[in-house]
């Protein structure tokens, strides 16, 4: 069930800053679209904690470097609503060792 709030996408919710973004969000009362890439169980689980708490949050996965997959998730959902709001905190890196 969609709550009467906002509807939010958070890119990266599946992490740790992007759990707690997700978290504030929730608790504003708003739907929170907890997105992960590699993680969906990450954040299914955190979907879970949320609707214990009363809250409503759905998880989702897609490959946001991928525009064809982006784009295909986001019309999915605009499909429900306009999204109001939009944290795009996923993270792409490639860890290199530092060098001095």
């Amino acid at each position: 069930m969609i709550s009467s709030g906002r509807l939010a996408l958070v890119t990266g919710g599946s992490g740790a800053i992007g759990a707690a973004i997700c978290r504030e969000l929730a608790a504003a009362g708003h739907h929170v679209y907890v997105h992960a890439h590699a993680n969906i169980a990450v954040a299914q689980s955190l979907v879970a904690e949320l609707l214990a708490t009363g809250a409503s949050a759905e998880a989702l996965s897609f490959d946001a470097s991928d525009n064809a997959a982006s784009r295909s998730a986001v019309d999915t959902l605009l499909a429900r609503g306009p999204i109001q709001i939009i944290v795009h905190n996923a993270a792409f890196t490639t860890m290199q060792p530092f060098q001095a």
